[in-house]
């Protein structure tokens, strides 16, 4: 069985159909974004790693939110405002599935540009992302000015 995504694996969950592995989610636990939280903390890190337990990111429980759901916004903090206008663009357009928005963030970097859409709903719930920056291991490989920049 080919390598599920989460959106697919939970799917299949919920339709009592095989997955590629367990399910798993270690609420608040992200080896990119490590806390400050005791020591003790570490051995979960350590399975998430282990185990490529699958990470919930960019999702918060309350609705209306607006733009608070969109990648570009997290880029955003992340980077210095002249690196960031130079570097990302991000066009939001009418889904065809209507009672959503479309967001389409590009990230130009040497040798390529990387493009992710995300459907967002247009009530503030979670939306989710329809197409990944990076869409699998042969796609990164694919991509060797990604290799270089690492």
């Amino acid at each position: 069985m080919k390598a599920l995504s989460g959106r697919e694996r939970l799917l299949r969950v919920f339709r009592q159909q095989l997955t590629d592995r367990m399910p798993f989610w270690l609420w608040g636990v992200d080896p990119m974004f490590r806390s400050d939280r005791s020591p003790s903390w570490e051995p979960l890190y350590e399975l998430v790693e282990t185990y490529e337990l699958d990470i919930m990111r960019w999702w918060y429980p309350k609705k209306n939110l607006g733009r608070f759901h969109s990648p570009a916004l997290h880029l955003q903090a992340l980077m210095k405002p002249e690196f960031f206008n130079s570097l990302v663009e991000e066009t939001r357009k009418e889904s065809n599935k209507g009672d959503v928005w479309e967001y389409e963030t590009i990230i130009k970097i040497p040798g390529c540009d990387l493009s992710q859409v995300y459907y967002q709903p247009k009530d503030g719930s979670p939306g989710y992302e329809k197409t990944y920056f990076i869409k699998d291991v042969e796609d990164f490989i694919n991509r060797g000015s990604l290799i270089r920049l690492i």
